[in-house]
């Protein structure tokens, strides 16, 4: 144990004197040098280059560049090196130029290009311009392809862009396709159309050959040569927008166009634009004022001596779009036509105003109507020579193909003021028609009517009429119905009147199943009369009740009338059943039975007069005997083998 003790106590001393050391250590030299130098005799740092600005080696020096401005030192002697060129504060902690505004490079050396060349140039300084495209030599001696070395101070300080072919303007950023006539070029590599003999060098500098090859540029001299230049040299050039600020007394995107030509030769035109360049893509005519649309002046106004032929406010497109941006349109004589060829609407009307409340599209005429006499149209469509419709100065339209259809919300009113006309009349002219002359179609499952009719003989009072409902249930609820002729055919579901009767003055009634019900009044057929047929196997076909529980007054429950002078022509009733005749009664009252007996159970049966023949089948009175009050009984028999009469008594009880 005690020599693990002594273990830790040498093991802390040790700790200690490590400790000792780098506390002597770190008290030689400040901060380690900064690890930009060495510690030296007398605790001092030897910094590295560009560290020597503090004594610990931590700030670094920044580059220098040629002054852009300082003291000078002698006659044409100045911008000499200075910290960051005299043009950005340096940041010693990490020895780099901030660089002021415009100004760029290590030391902020070089002016800046504008917008650094807005992506379509490269930005160059004075020297390398001069020595890259710099005039090679004089026109009449061969060059070797080098320029000029450019060595004032600012040769490397002063920049510029060189503009991608069809670009220009300090930093590149307008479009230069082309000059009036000529091709692309850019800022630096152009000319006015007529460039000076200086302007041309010849390089020879890659001509192989054992003789002194020369070269030899001399001027021609034209009458065809066009010049050009910025703003025609009739206005400053904005590089900044593209556009030309033209001197007073001229126009035109290029300033190239006087603005007032007055002109007294009675032949020639006053005034003409003539674009001569093939593939133009410009504007021919550009009427642009500072100031807002307003109605108190015209873009455009076009006079014949005093009368005044066309004012507008429009845009004018190249392939012929008139766009008029405010006033509208107003032709007052001759009228106007459009047509085209195109797979486009000839004609569209619009309005973008979202409170908009007048019309669209309004046809006027001064004169009046001329209806109901031949009248003149508002508007007359045909397709293909063919009339499609028409509207009349009354508002009469006429379709002549293809029909009415709205499709949507609203659907459609039908307004008619005159005393004497049909206010909807449907007529189907082909004489072959077999389809619906009106045809109603819902979709809605809900109840509704398809056709309701009223009368307001009142205003604000109306009368209903009757209802088509869309279950087909019709309801007339003023005026009954009649039916002249045809009659009326109730295939299922009956006909119920319920009240004042029913009324049939020829055609007769035909139900063929449901039946009828008539709560009052009862049926009156004046003539046709009435066929009854029914398919059910079980139903009763004819029931005719007298419900009254007084019922009397010798009313009759069925009451059968005949007018006919000629009884005897004419049954009263007549039965049959599967064509076979069951019994009849004559207009006469004859009443023959020719099938199955006559059977009276109960009552008997009383002959007034004229007796009673039976021709077979006999006569069987089950109760109530037969009494024979006036004409006597006439018994007759041709059979041999039954009794002629016979008389029994079947009482069990016996006879008294």
């Amino acid at each position: 144990m005690a020599r693990g003790g002594h273990g830790v106590l040498g093991l802390l001393l040790l700790l200690l004197g490590v400790l000792v050391l780098v506390q002597v250590v770190d008290a030689a030299c400040a901060n380690f040098c900064s690890g930009h130098g060495r510690c030296g005799a007398s605790n001092q740092c030897t910094c590295d280059p560009d560290w020597a600005l503090a004594p610990d080696c931590s700030l670094r020096k920044c580059p220098t560049g040629v002054a852009w401005s300082d003291k000078a030192k002698a006659p044409n002697v100045a911008h000499a090196n200075a910290e960051c060129s005299n043009r950005g504060v340096c940041d010693y902690s990490k020895g780099e130029c901030t660089c002021f505004n415009g100004f760029t490079g290590a030391a902020c050396q070089r002016l800046r290009c504008p917008s650094d060349c807005s992506g379509h140039g490269l930005c160059y300084s004075s020297a390398t311009l001069a020595l890259q495209y710099g005039p090679d030599s004089s026109p009449g001696v061969g060059g070797d392809g080098v320029g000029p070395v450019y060595t004032n101070w600012e040769k490397d300080s002063m920049s510029s862009c060189l503009c991608d072919m069809g670009y220009t303007g300090p930093d590149c950023s307008q479009p230069f396709k082309e000059w009036t006539h000529l091709g692309v070029e850019n800022n630096l590599l152009y000319h006015t159309g007529n460039p000076a003999l200086s302007s041309f060098t010849c390089d020879i500098s890659l001509i192989t050959s054992a003789n002194s090859p020369t070269c030899a540029i001399t001027d021609v001299v034209a009458t065809n040569v066009i010049e050009h230049t910025y703003c025609s040299n009739r206005g400053l050039c904005s590089f900044s927008s593209g556009q030309c600020i033209c001197y007073a007394d001229f126009k035109g995107m290029d300033c190239n166009q006087p603005s007032n030509v007055p002109d007294s030769i009675d032949d020639n035109d006053g005034f003409v634009i003539n674009p001569m360049g093939l593939t133009y893509i410009g504007t021919v005519l550009h009427l642009k004022t500072a100031k807002g649309s307003q109605a108190d002046f015209y873009f455009m106004k076009i006079e014949s001596s005093t009368l005044q032929i066309l004012t507008m406010n429009v845009d004018i497109r190249g392939d012929g779009l008139t766009t008029i941006q405010t006033g509208g349109l107003a032709v007052v004589t001759g009228g106007a036509t459009i047509s085209h060829d195109l797979d486009a609407a000839s004609l569209t009307v619009s309005n973008a105003n979202t409170g908009f409340s007048q019309a669209i599209l309004k046809v006027i005429s001064t004169r009046a109507s001329q209806f109901p006499a031949a009248d003149f149209k508002l508007i007359d469509a045909s397709a293909g020579s063919v009339p499609a419709f028409s509207v009349e100065a009354s508002g009469k339209t006429t379709i002549a193909n293809g029909g009415l259809i709205v499709n949507g919300i609203g659907g459609g009113e039908i307004f008619n003021s005159a005393t004497s006309a049909a206010a909807l009349s449907v007529s189907a002219t082909a004489t072959s028609f077999v389809s619906d002359a009106v045809l109603i179609k819902t979709f809605s499952s809900s109840t509704h009517n398809l056709v309701k009719a009223t009368v307001e003989a009142t205003v604000g009072v109306p009368i209903n009429l009757f209802t088509i409902a869309n279950t087909g249930l019709t309801t007339i609820t003023q005026g009954g119905l009649s039916v002249t002729a045809g009659g009326a055919t109730i295939v299922a579901g009956g006909l119920h009147v319920g009240t004042a009767g029913q009324t049939i003055d020829s055609g007769g009634l035909h139900i063929q199943n449901g039946g009828e019900t008539i709560d009052s009044w009862g049926l009156n057929v004046i003539d046709g009369g009435a066929s009854i047929a029914s398919i059910s196997p079980t139903n009763d076909i004819l029931t005719v009740k007298a419900t009254a529980t007084t019922y009397s007054s010798n009313a009759k429950v069925l009451h059968i009338n005949s007018a006919s002078t000629v009884p005897t022509m004419h049954y009263l009733v007549y039965a049959e059943r599967a064509s076979n005749p069951l019994f009849s009664i004559l207009g006469t009252g004859r009443t023959e039975i020719y099938a199955g007996g006559l059977v009276v159970d109960n009552g008997g049966a009383t002959i007034a007069a004229g007796g009673l023949t039976v021709t077979a089948g006999g006569a069987t009175i089950a109760a109530g005997g037969l009494t024979v009050t006036n004409g006597g009984a006439s018994i007759s028999d041709n059979t041999a083998t039954t009794n002629t009469l016979a008389v029994a008594n079947t009482l069990s009880t016996g006879f008294t």
